[in-house]
């Protein structure tokens, strides 16, 4: 295979991607010279016409705007006899992008080429700007065109032109969030402001007790001092205080000293505190420049920049996996030193071509694998990952350049956060890895910035904050944020819709009344998320009616894995995180009646993370396909399809039901044994019941309805028709689902 390796705008400083001359990508095994994959031909799919030939989830129009790259999610039934693909812009052939030596995809094989099939990833460097169509045309083994799909409504946008480093340099200090900012922020008297009043009154009492900042009993009094530099120097500029800005000056100097020194270590846990430490410093160096001396500011400016070289050199962890919270804490490291010491470090511009190669370069991947919003890894670590990257966002254009093409996901994340946000305001749903202290959490602070362009946002900010029982975990220090950012608002005008859908992430929630249904099925590899394909939930209120035990108990297991969701298990193997890259979302439908989402996720259980394995015929299942459907307003329908490749394959599928008078309905086929036990955390307190359905030996095909409600009970099914006690029928047909009412059913007959 020809490469040329083309430095794709200012790349030479990242990780150059290598641009092909091969416009095929081919399902292949791993080797050198691989063959194609033959077809699994015994391979059965089910009679209902459920799943496309090809199936492309993104990009899309949740996220219309693309830059240099495309990487369309690529899923395929598993007896598919497609093996090689295609990508066209307005008729253009794409040439395909060598990842190696990038974290851009999951990685293809185990030796030989790299490019990959599910996840290919397409130039679209040399064509020009402008509004236009993708194709995707897939071909089997031998060439013939088997599928297509277009995606319409998509946007070619070129990288911004980059404003001069001189042109940063000549703007006073602060330069960063404050110019365009500062006089609201100073007039502002409301709860945002009481918020950060008394964070900075608990400080400064603190700081009258205990004068001295770096002492013991201070940070028995205040924890993690350090987090309260920003806080610090937004209060000084508002109101200058000589004894606040000197604590801040202490504190930002210890860091500095301490990584200058080498006390502290840059790769502590292979480089996090970047997403900290140096925004600390960065934001005392802009907002208290002039109580530095020039040689402390000398100081800062070479650990500020040794930093980034390490970071980007070692390299730090995930240095150029764009949807991982580490990067998230990196790209914002970069953005600030950047703009922070412009003038005064030589190397200033050095790091502007960096992050601008990563904005063209890596970025536009994470705006299409989180169409729609969301955070990938859930809501324990997503609330300071949206938050970096969104101001890294504004930082930019607060300076004159506009790279919001590469942050399209963010105008769809607070409508994504108004349905993941309890009706009572009291949680935000658990989705993710929680390795902290606390099962769930909602960041004020994230929703403050998102709320200085989102109404939405904003009223979820002044919700939350209303209600005393909410799960606010931000440290106080955090409230700096809110004092700039937060835009409180009354609830906008929104027109009716009870489901939205992440497209990216693959996350359905629906919402009628004060009854919430989520799902979840991704088709990508990410840290914390990925184990949990085809769970089911219904929420009312924050009560739970059927959701993880992960996040429930005194001794909860937030990092818990498949067992602890409504999914199933496979040969007694829970899903990996790499291995779902055919996994595919079939439909959703949303209606005044009910929500609906079709989802496809055998490869969660494939035998190995490559993509040869994926078609591997010693795979468990020819196909796991799960529908639900949300009744309004509050019945939860699961439907299940499944069929097991060998006798041998074991096959177990859980629910965790949180509450004891919720009414569970049953239509299953012999050969599966239902057993309830108590659900327990791990200290072994009671949490709920475990329904655990055990499949006896089978290759049989198999279809299981399961209902779950407050009010309702099923009472009859057959032919793909669920009849329920107030006379509800849903109907499954043809690929899609239906629901038709009594009231309507008795309209019908009396025409």
């Amino acid at each position: 295979m020809k490469r040329v390796a083309v430095l794709l705008f200012l790349a030479a400083t990242a990780h150059a991607q290598m641009v092909t001359t091969q416009f095929t990508a081919r399902l292949t095994d791993s080797g050198d010279d691989p063959p194609i994959m033959p077809v699994a031909s015994d391979a059965t799919e089910p009679t209902e016409p459920l799943t496309p030939a090809l199936h492309v989830a993104v990009p899309n129009a949740q996220a219309p705007r693309i830059m240099t790259l495309i990487s369309p999610a690529i899923a395929i039934p598993f007896n598919s006899r497609i093996r090689q693909l295609q990508a066209f812009w307005n008729a253009t052939p794409l040439p395909l992008i060598d990842p190696r030596r990038t974290q851009l995809t999951e990685e293809a094989h185990s030796f030989g080429p790299m490019i990959p099939f599910f996840k290919p990833l397409f130039s679209i460097a040399a064509i020009p700007a402008g509004d236009g169509t993708l194709e995707i045309r897939a071909f089997d083994g031998g060439g013939t065109q088997v599928a297509s799909q277009s995606i319409s409504g998509l946007t070619i946008v070129k990288p911004p032109a980059p404003v001069p480093t001189s042109t940063i340099a000549a703007m006073p200090h602060p330069r960063i969030y404050l110019p365009s900012r500062i006089a609201a922020t100073r007039s502002r008297s409301d709860v945002a402001s009481q918020r950060f009043g008394a964070a900075v009154t608990a400080f400064r009492n603190a700081l009258t007790e205990f004068p001295d900042v770096t002492s013991a009993q201070f940070e028995d009094r205040i924890y993690d001092p350090e987090d309260y530099i920003p806080l610090l120097g937004l209060q000084n500029q508002l109101a200058p205080d000589a004894n606040l800005a000197q604590a801040a000056h202490t504190l930002a100097m210890r860091i500095a000293n301490d990584y200058d020194t080498g006390k502290r270590d840059f790769g502590r846990d292979t480089g996090y505190d970047i997403r900290f430490q140096l925004r600390d410093l960065m934001l005392a160096y802009d907002w208290l420049y002039s109580t530095f001396t020039p040689d402390e500011r000398a100081t800062i400016v070479r650990v500020a920049t040794k930093w980034i070289d390490w970071y980007h050199n070692t390299p730090g962890y995930a240095e150029s996996w764009p949807v991982e919270n580490y990067y998230a804490g990196y790209l914002q490291g970069i953005a600030l030193v950047a703009v922070a010491t412009a003038g005064d470090n030589p190397d200033a511009d050095r790091f502007f071509t960096l992050l601008r190669s990563k904005l063209a370069n890596e970025v536009p991947i994470m705006n299409q694998r989180l169409a729609g919003g969301d955070w990938a890894e859930g809501w324990n670590y997503g609330p300071y990952s949206v938050l970096e990257l969104s101001l890294v966002n504004t930082l930019l254009k607060d300076i004159g350049e506009d790279w919001s093409v590469d942050f399209d996901w963010l105008q769809g994340l607070p409508s994504s956060l108004f349905f993941m946000i309890s009706p009572d305001f009291n949680q935000t749903f658990s989705f993710g890895g929680y390795s902290g202290n606390y099962p769930d959490k909602t960041s004020p602070s994230t929703l403050a910035v998102l709320s200085s362009t989102s109404a939405v946002a904003g009223y979820l900010y002044a919700s939350t904050n209303a209600n005393p029982n909410n799960d606010f975990a931000d440290i106080p220090a955090d409230t700096f944020y809110e004092m700039i950012f937060a835009r409180p608002s009354p609830p906008p005008p929104l027109a009716f819709t009870s489901s939205y859908f992440n497209s990216g992430t693959g996350r359905f929630l629906s919402r009628f009344g004060s009854y919430t249904v989520t799902t979840e099925n991704t088709s990508y590899s990410y840290d914390h998320y990925g184990y949990a394909n085809g769970d089911v939930r219904l929420y009312r209120d924050s009560t739970c009616l059927v959701c993880p035990s992960a996040y429930r108990g005194p001794a909860f297991d937030g990092e818990a894995v498949t067992p602890a969701f409504s999914t199933y298990t496979v040969n007694g193997g829970n899903q990996d995180l790499p291995l779902g890259r055919n996994n595919q979302n079939l439909f959703t439908i949303s209606n005044a009646q009910f929500d609906a989402i079709g989802m496809r996720f055998e490869s969660s259980w494939a035998s190995s993370r490559y993509d040869e394995n994926i078609v591997d015929p010693n795979n468990p299942l020819d196909y796991m396909i799960r529908e639900a459907v949300h009744v309004h307003p509050g019945t939860l329908v699961v439907r299940d399809l499944h069929r097991r490749r060998h006798a041998s394959d074991t096959l177990i599928g859980r629910f965790h039901i949180g509450s004891d008078t919720l009414k569970i309905s049953r239509f299953y086929p012999t050969g599966v044994t239902v057993t309830m036990t108590n659900d327990l955390d791990g200290g072994g307190n009671r949490i709920g019941t475990l329904m655990q359905l055990d499949f006896a030996s089978s290759t049989s095909p198999m279809e299981l309805v399961t209902v779950f409600s407050e009010t309702l009970t099923g009472i009859g099914y057959a032919n793909g028709v669920l009849t329920l006690s107030d006379g509800t029928r849903v109907i499954f047909a043809n690929g899609t689902v239906g629901v038709q009412s009594a009231a309507a059913r008795r309209r019908t007959v009396r025409r």
